[in-house]
């Protein structure tokens, strides 16, 4: 199931955009958003909270990736343990070239965050569940004339 999606939209050499590459997509679909897992939060009583992808979710994601190529870095494959210890660096690497990426393209950040959500949803053979906050009355337009004491 997973497979076809990434070798139908893979095309080597071609860049994708930043952070935006298949395996993310795919690792969140595995991970977070597979119905067969009980421990599959993205899709439980925790799917809110994946939605958008959270920045941090994407820096962990980054980090596994890179813990994964270093495995084959050699061109043999060697374990190496994904701990604190060894990838907090890495992880924190990662967690300010997202924050950079927020404020050179915060658009373009938060279109990465919610793509994510739908692609994990798809490789999952699911639609994401409809968005909660679509038919709310108020917006932040409302709450800030309240602060303002702006009334009609």
């Amino acid at each position: 199931m997973y497979s076809t999606f990434v070798s139908a939209n893979n095309i080597f050499g071609k860049r994708v955009g930043i952070f935006a590459n298949e395996i993310f997509a795919l690792l969140l679909a595995q991970q977070w958003f597979d119905l067969s897992k009980k421990s599959s939060e993205g899709v439980g009583d925790y799917a809110a909270s994946f939605n958008p992808i959270p920045p941090a979710l994407i820096a962990l994601i980054a980090t596994a990736i890179e813990c994964a190529l270093r495995c084959w870095e050699s061109g043999t494959y060697r374990s190496i343990n994904f701990t604190d210890h060894d990838f907090a660096k890495v992880y924190r690497r990662h967690s300010k070239s997202l924050a950079w990426f927020e404020v050179k393209q915060p658009a373009n950040l938060q279109q990465l965050c919610r793509t994510l959500w739908v692609d994990a949803w798809a490789l999952a053979g699911k639609l994401p569940p409809a968005d909660e906050n679509e038919d709310e009355d108020l917006d932040d337009a409302d709450f800030e004339a309240e602060e303002m004491g702006d009334r009609d």
